[in-house]
């Protein structure tokens, strides 16, 4: 990485940067308060190291900036997508078989239902 600096006068630029500001004085600085500067430089590094690699940022679509920065960012996305594919595919069958047991119910066990939900519901009666 090389250290960039933004314009002068332009707030365009600066933009990220406040951002990171806001986030760093939000969820390191004053949550944890640092007595001294080394407390303080402790802190910030940890942070630093949290911000870059566990931290999932909204910008860069919920992963982490060293994933994307590593190209781990299609792996990462390809990954999700299959887990939803896959709970998806739960969902529908488990509301398949719901449908399925509540046909295979016999009559005396569905009016039960019914009258259940009418006693359960407010303003029944």
């Amino acid at each position: 990485m090389t250290h960039v600096l933004t314009s002068p006068f332009y707030p365009q630029n600066n933009g990220k940067l406040d951002r990171f500001h806001k986030s760093y004085k939000s969820e390191c600085v004053r949550p944890k308060i640092p007595l001294s500067m080394d407390d303080a430089k402790r802190e910030t590094d940890k942070y630093i190291k949290h911000y870059n690699n566990e931290r999932l940022h909204a910008a860069i679509r919920y992963i982490a900036p060293a994933d994307k920065l590593e190209e781990r960012d299609k792996m990462i996305f390809d990954d999700r997508n299959r887990k939803l594919a896959e709970a998806r595919k739960r969902r529908k069958e488990k509301h398949v078989d719901q449908a399925c047991d509540e046909q295979n119910k016999p009559n005396d066990m569905k009016q039960l239902d019914i009258l259940s939900k009418k006693e359960e519901s407010p303003g029944a009666g």
